[in-house]
């Protein structure tokens, strides 16, 4: 799995437990359960999480899924709000914490 230049190949499959991203995907209701309210309030912001969904499933559409990413910048999170930008950082390594002990818990794809 070496490339010709030196580099590796590596890949990770997406799915798991017979379902597309499972592994990565989140409701938000999960994400409510998991933060509490101030915090579930910011990762709903920052990473654009709606009851409805922002992962699109080919065929299927919006399936109440998100996919977390940083939707606003943590400067515009700072304008945005009553935050510092070290107040930001801080709260999103609180958030990702927090998430990733969650999603360990999860069963892993291959």
């Amino acid at each position: 799995m070496t490339a010709p230049t030196g580099g590796f190949y590596s890949a990770e499959e997406a799915d798991s437990e017979g379902e597309e991203g499972k592994f990565y995907l989140w409701t938000l209701q999960e994400i409510q359960h998991v933060l509490s309210a101030d915090l579930a309030d910011f990762a709903t912001k920052i990473f654009d999480i709606r009851a409805e969904g922002n992962y699109y499933e080919t065929h299927k559409g919006l399936n109440g899924k998100n996919i977390l990413h940083l939707a606003v910048p943590l400067d515009q999170m700072a304008n945005n709000t009553d935050l510092t930008l070290d107040q930001v950082r801080a709260k999103l390594d609180r958030v990702s914490q927090l998430l990733f002990l969650e999603r360990e818990k999860r069963v892993h794809p291959y």
